[in-house]
């Protein structure tokens, strides 16, 4: 019995979710059915998403290391110092932990 709420516990929160909603309470059965089909299983948009964006990262970083691996010595710093320059916009354009509403 636990295995199988651990695998399809979705469908019962899905299930709930249309109850609240076609008794009148929409946006608590909205936002339910958000938060379950963005994290619970079987459904677990976020984490499918972070494999797919950690799969396409992985991929271009490759063809991104090929490639500067058969370019000139000049063009492979130029390269790295256009990504170290590209992470450290990213760090500083991220928004603090003092910014909890942002």
């Amino acid at each position: 019995m636990r295995k199988h709420l651990k695998q399809f516990i979705g469908y019962y929160f899905l299930a709930a979710s249309a109850l609240l909603l076609f008794t009148g309470e929409t946006t608590t059965g909205l936002i339910i059915a958000m938060a379950t089909l963005l994290k619970a299983p079987p459904f677990d948009w976020v984490g499918r998403m972070y494999d797919w964006a950690g799969n396409l990262a992985h991929k271009w970083g490759m063809k991104i290391k090929t490639w500067k691996d058969k370019q000139s010595k000049p063009v492979r710093i130029i390269v790295t110092i256009i990504a170290i320059l590209f992470a450290a916009l990213m760090i500083y354009l991220m928004p603090s932990e003092e910014c909890a509403i942002c």
